[in-house]
């Protein structure tokens, strides 16, 4: 059976964030003002890049979705979600940013090194049996035809596994999506499994392969012993992007990584 956890929307967007949960898909909105500097100026002094703005929802088994935000431009990668929290992705630093508005509180980790605690932590909660007991599947695709997903154009492709249907694939060849397809490489190249670990992905891999070249999935359900996983990009445009979008806003307090995410979940916690 295919860890269905990993076959869908969320594992393609944020392989970075599998252990450590970085605020990624939990949906929310948020802006980074630039503080005391007079607009005329701020629009003098920035420097514009294209990029690519993109809505995502999930759900399960029908249930109310959970939305985030996705901005991605000149190597950076914002996600931005209704708790309270943006996580950006400094490619170019190599830094990973939490940023929690409504306490004025932020965290920055090194992206290298937070990559080899995450892969550490995941090799911990894996037993000897749990390492070595996955097999490869047995995987096709039928190519199902051409449709629109909320105005977008598409390929229709069904996954089986050993003549069992475990997903349903949208894939998009607008070109706007290309950057996103720069920012999985870049990602799968990071967060590559350990030996140790490998066989765990070992389905991702041939599913992966399976979709190669065909373009951006722009919505997945998968079946799963969980229910029925849904995720589905409903806004996608390109979108020029400044400088300041991605800066951290003046007068934020600097803390550790784990207490910026203690601080954000306790009070959201408590008011559900």
């Amino acid at each position: 059976m295919v860890n269905s956890t990993r076959l869908n929307l969320r594992k393609r967007m944020t392989e970075l964030s599998k252990p450590l949960y970085i605020c990624v898909f939990k949906g929310r909105h948020i802006g980074l003002p630039l503080h005391f500097v007079p607009l005329c100026l701020f629009l003098l002094l920035t420097t514009c890049y294209a990029g690519v703005y993109m809505e995502i929802w999930e759900s399960i088994n029908d249930e109310i979705p959970v939305i985030t935000y996705h901005s991605y431009s000149n190597d950076q990668w914002k996600i931005e979600d209704t708790k309270g929290l943006a996580t950006i992705v400094d490619f170019k630093k190599g830094t990973l940013t939490v940023i929690y508005e409504k306490e004025n509180i932020y965290a920055v980790e090194d992206l290298n090194n937070l990559m080899k605690s995450m892969q550490a932590a995941s090799e911990k909660l894996l037993t000897e049996q749990e390492k070595e007991q996955q097999t490869p599947g047995n995987f096709k695709k039928k190519y199902i035809g051409k449709e629109k997903i909320n105005g977008l154009e598409s390929d229709h492709y069904a996954i089986f596994e050993s003549g069992n249907k475990i997903e349903d694939i949208w894939l998009s060849k607008q070109s706007f999506f290309l950057p996103m397809e720069k920012l999985f490489s870049m990602l799968k190249e990071m967060n590559k499994p350990s030996e140790s670990i490998r066989m765990q992905f070992i389905d991702d891999e041939q599913i992966d392969k399976l979709i190669a070249g065909l373009g951006f999935p722009i919505k997945v359900i998968s079946y799963t012993p969980e229910g029925i996983l849904m995720n589905e990009v409903k806004y996608a445009a390109e979108k020029e992007f400044n400088d300041e979008e991605f800066f951290i806003p003046i007068a934020y307090d600097k803390l550790p990584l784990i207490e910026v995410y203690m601080r954000a979940y306790s009070e959201t916690e408590m008011k559900e």
